[in-house]
């Protein structure tokens, strides 16, 4: 995923980015350092050291900006506005979540149980797909959408128990689960056997998960009232895949708990 990003700016020597994945601090700046970006990080208060607070950033100062998991509805127009201000021309906006991979039967036995434990949880619902997302992302047409692409990888997990401990912290189930041990015990009954059925007993093995991927550029100003004042459907000029995921144990939306407004404070990355 990281590849597909930089080469998006691959005719810019010294390439800038600006990060504002603040449920997972410093995971895509060192990525992307790594792929040669100059890169500064945005957190909301209360998140990151006391020496990263710093003036706002400038307007227009960043060739790539990067939300690595993506915003809630919630705060998704805040957090855009954002970008746009931060995005140089010509830039991009790369906004990604990890949604556990429904395609893997492990994975559909996990969402059933899920499912069983709160009758108002839907896995589809749940899944950062275009059909849901894109209008959201463009911005009212302020933005348009450049590419999609799915990233599969796995969330490497030592034992059972670990898997039991991340489902069992999910909004979803978690209140749920605290409030009967035997409907606990129950769901850490199903999930061993889940594991063992796939994988055996007592080895490690990995959590499916899927990065959802999507880049997107600004409009031009003509374009953007235009498509604003129309259907409000956004063109996408292609799609492309690649191997590798963001690495955050995510798949779960966690991130609706969380209603913070995005301000500028700057670590800088060698």
């Amino acid at each position: 995923m990281w590849g597909h990003l930089a080469g998006l700016l691959q005719a810019r020597p010294f390439p800038t980015a600006v990060d504002m994945s603040c449920a997972m601090p410093g995971a895509a700046g060192a990525e992307l350092a790594q792929w040669g970006f100059c890169v500064a990080e945005v957190a909301p208060p209360g998140q990151g050291p006391p020496w990263a607070h710093a003036p706002r950033l400038p307007p227009g100062c960043s060739d790539l900006v990067t939300v690595l998991p993506g915003p809630p509805s919630m705060a998704a127009a805040e957090l855009l506005a954002e970008a746009r201000r931060l995005m140089a021309k010509g830039g991009y906006l790369a906004v990604a979540w990890n949604d556990r991979d429904l395609s893997s039967p492990f994975v559909c036995g996990l969402e059933a149980l899920l499912e069983a434990v709160n009758p108002d949880y839907c896995r589809a619902s749940r899944q950062h797909d275009p059909p849901a997302w894109t209008n959201a992302l463009t911005d009212g047409g302020a933005l348009r959408l450049v590419s999609f692409s799915n990233h599969p990888h796995g969330l490497a997990m030592p034992r059972c128990g670990a898997l039991q401990d991340l489902l069992g912290g999910l909004a979803c189930v978690r209140a749920h689960l605290a409030a009967s041990s035997a409907t606990r015990k129950h769901f850490h009954r199903e999930v061993a056997r889940l594991v063992q059925q796939h994988f055996g007993e007592a080895r490690p093995f990995e959590l499916p998960l899927v990065t959802k991927l999507y880049v997107l550029r600004s409009q031009p100003a003509a374009a953007a009232a235009a498509a604003h004042c129309g259907s409000g459907a956004s063109a996408t000029d292609s799609s492309s895949g690649s191997s590798s995921g963001c690495g955050h144990c995510g798949g779960e939306d966690e991130s609706d708990d969380e209603g913070q407004s995005m301000q500028a404070l700057v670590r800088k990355r060698a």
